[in-house]
């Protein structure tokens, strides 16, 4: 953990939130401990000779304590900034892992956002903007022709053209889904992309699964796709493996599985997500598997029965 005269409590208590929020963040500053460590066991007796030469050693040896606390600090502040949490913290709203919130916009629009999401919103005179950072989002549109709604992600932009549509962005992909009337959605232009990318006009219970030139419109399960704002997922003949990638959304931590052994096993039916212990024990009692959990961390595994049998 860091330590230093230079840092304040408040600031410690920040630094030890963000560090405990995911397994990255603690790698990224083990990372940073390894170079100050590697740091210390330098063999600069000259320097140190100099340092020691001058009337204001002690000084100048303080002064370099704290400008390399700052400097780890702003390590992990850049650190912070470049991951997918340094989105929540500049997004005008988001949701934490396992939050799905409703947000009323002051034109009388609804956006729903799903675990780990995060958006931007921008209003003018021509225009309503909802940047996507990243995650998931269901809007309700208010109608007003003259200024139309769009959400734009880093693949593209959907406009619409009625009142109810979804857009995921993640993992650097965006799929648009519309619930209610129609929704024009164009990919993002650039140096290598053409500078008029065809759009497609969506119609309800269509969508695209990733927006990007010479997209297609795909037939969606509305209900499928949207059992996210009841607080669960609906799964159909799903490969276990696929439940688990979905559901860890849901949780702050990591599920480790053998993908392997996942894929042999099918769920059918409807998992909670606001309740990660009800989603566990409901998978193990549908499925030869059992679940460990852990701080951050579960670990699911398929169960030997006769060994699980003797332990209960």
């Amino acid at each position: 953990m860091m330590t230093s005269d230079a840092i304040s409590a408040e600031e410690q208590a920040a630094f030890s939130a963000w560090l405990h929020a995911s397994p990255d963040h603690r790698s990224a500053y083990a990372t940073v401990e390894e170079f100050w460590g590697s740091l210390d066991g330098l063999q600069a007796q000259g320097a140190r000779s100099a340092l020691q030469s001058l009337p204001s050693g002690r000084a100048i040896m303080r002064n370099t304590k704290a400008y390399l606390a700052i400097a780890a600090l702003s390590i992990g502040s850049f650190a912070l900034l470049q991951s997918p949490w340094g989105d929540h913290y500049l997004a005008d709203y988001s949701t934490a892992a396992g939050e799905i919130r409703e947000i009323a916009l002051e034109d009388g629009s609804v956006i729903k956002l799903n675990t780990g999401s995060a958006i931007d919103v921008t209003y003018s005179d021509s225009q309503r903007l909802i940047k996507l950072r990243q995650g998931e989002i269901i809007i309700n549109v208010a109608k007003n022709p003259q200024r139309p709604m769009i959400v734009a992600t880093s693949n593209g932009t959907a406009e619409a053209l009625g009142t109810q549509y979804q857009v995921q962005h993640l993992g650097g992909n965006t799929a648009v889904a519309v619930i209610e009337s129609s929704v024009k959605v164009c990919p993002a232009s650039g140096i290598f992309r053409s500078a008029q990318p065809e759009c497609l006009t969506l119609q309800a219970g269509s969508g695209v699964t990733a927006l990007k030139p010479g997209m297609v419109a795909q037939p969606v399960n509305i209900d499928e796709l949207t059992a996210w704002t009841g607080g669960y997922l609906s799964f159909e003949a799903t490969p276990l493996s696929e439940v688990l990638k979905a559901l860890e959304r849901y949780t702050p931590g990591k599920i480790y599985f053998d993908a392997k052994e996942m894929n042999t096993l099918q769920v059918s039916g409807v998992i909670p997500v606001t309740d990660m212990d009800k989603a566990y024990a409901m998978l193990s009692k549908l499925l030869p598997i059992r679940v460990e959990q852990y701080p951050y961390l579960a670990v699911v595994k398929l169960s030997n029965t006769s060994q699980d049998t003797q332990t209960k």
